[in-house]
């Protein structure tokens, strides 16, 4: 079996400016029209989302509010986040589906509960005297389905701050941040955290930072400004020599990692000939890896591994369970070999470019996600002695995802190519 992983976009847009008694919509019903005072804006105008898979969903149905009958709604899962930014004091309102209504959405990160006003299949949030700024809608305790989120200005049009300028030195790491005109103050962090009015340092001065440590800084607003967008920048020092990478192992599959920011990676099997590494391969015997890392001019010691798998008996045959071309069900057999899929899966197997080729045969991936389940029966009399499985990941997870095979018959292999 394969797996698919979609790389998660998160995109921030900036508000264009509003006046008091100003109505924002967002509906996510269908095609996701949009809305703003009645009629379709651009996607992204106002609001921003991302999504594992945008996956309007039509069991999240059958809710009918101000007018809108809903067909389907966002299916919000574990990654789902709406993101927009209020320039003035508002009133907010949350439609959400009531499929799975034991679970629930968040609102600023503060769970929404309790007694609501809603009607037919949805439930309605409305929260007065929201404070202009960031704010974002996410998933609670579990899958939940949102239907609309409407923003109605309420207060004084408050304006955005720009975003601080960051600059390296090249030379040394020394790291400068520009003033910011009208900001209170400008924060800043190196750990990986969003800076805000409470987290994070006040910039006062350059400081020095050691190659790799990506700095986020943030313009700080008060009175009739509110903070600018969080804007960042990875220090990366000239001359920097990258690191030996690390070769890791499991029965000939090989992925190689390297510590040092912004460097590529070289594999080689005889120690001459070096090809670029972007992502896991395996090995059909017993031999060597090598590995070198580069970033510029500079190239790092030579890593090498041994890497061994492990040998098929002389007495087995090796079969290739593929789901067939005209499968769109959860459950195929082949030759014998049934292979059942439960779980969090979706009965979409003929995916376009979600293919690979194993001995020069082109064959389907399933498309599945957290909590899917695979159950392989083998026919009467047959032993399995070793499993080889394959993660696909396509082209835009590269870099940005995961995939791999974490646990097979309750064992936890830790297979993360």
């Amino acid at each position: 079996m394969k797996k698919i992983f979609t790389l998660i976009a998160v995109m921030m847009l900036s508000f264009i400016p509003a006046v008091a008694g100003d109505i924002f919509i967002i509906t996510f019903n269908g095609a996701n029209a949009e809305t703003k005072n009645g009629e379709t804006v651009d996607a992204g105008t106002f609001f921003s989302w991302n999504s594992a898979k945008h996956n309007f969903n039509s069991k999240f149905t059958g809710a009918s509010w101000g007018g809108i009958d809903f067909t389907t709604g966002l299916k919000m899962e574990g990654a789902t986040k709406i993101s927009f930014k209020s320039t003035a004091e508002a009133t907010i309102t949350i439609v959400r589906s009531n499929y799975n209504a034991n679970k629930t959405i968040k609102f600023d990160e503060n769970e929404l509960s309790g007694d609501v006003a809603g009607s037919g299949n949805c439930s309605i949030y409305t929260m007065e005297k929201v404070a202009a700024g960031d704010h974002a809608v996410t998933r609670g305790s579990g899958e939940t389905g949102l239907f609309a989120i409407k923003v109605e200005y309420t207060g004084e049009t408050k304006t955005q701050l720009a975003s601080p300028e960051i600059t390296v030195d090249a030379s040394n790491g020394q790291v400068t941040i520009g003033t910011v005109a009208n900001a209170k103050e400008i924060r800043y962090t190196i750990d990986g955290a969003a800076p805000t009015a409470e987290v994070g340092e006040v910039y006062r001065a350059p400081f020095t930072a050691e190659d790799g440590v990506v700095v986020k800084a943030v313009a700080i607003g008060e009175g009739s400004y509110i903070n600018s967008d969080i804007v960042s920048k990875q220090v990366l020092i000239d001359g920097t020599v990258p690191v030996a990478p690390i070769i890791k192992s499991q029965n000939g599959t090989v992925a190689i990692t390297c510590a040092t920011a912004a460097s590529t990676i070289e594999y080689s099997t005889d120690g001459t000939s070096y090809n670029a590494y972007t992502r896991a391969f395996t090995l059909t015997a017993n031999g060597k890896v090598y590995a070198r890392a580069m970033r510029g001019e500079k190239t790092s010691e030579i890593a090498e591994q041994e890497v061994s798998i492990q040998e098929q008996p002389n007495d087995v045959t090796t079969k290739i369970i593929a789901i067939p071309d005209d499968t769109n069900d959860n459950s195929f057999d082949v030759d014998g070999y049934t292979m059942t899929i439960t779980g969090n899966a979706e009965k979409n197997y003929t995916l376009g470019n979600a293919k690979i080729t194993i001995n020069d045969e082109e064959m389907n991936a399933a498309k599945l996600s957290n909590g899917a389940q695979n159950t392989l029966k083998l026919p009467d009399g047959m032993k399995a002695v070793r499993l080889t499985l394959i993660s696909y990941i396509n082209a835009a997870s590269v870099g940005g995802s995961i995939s791999g095979w974490s646990e097979v018959n309750g064992v936890n292999y830790d297979v993360k190519p």
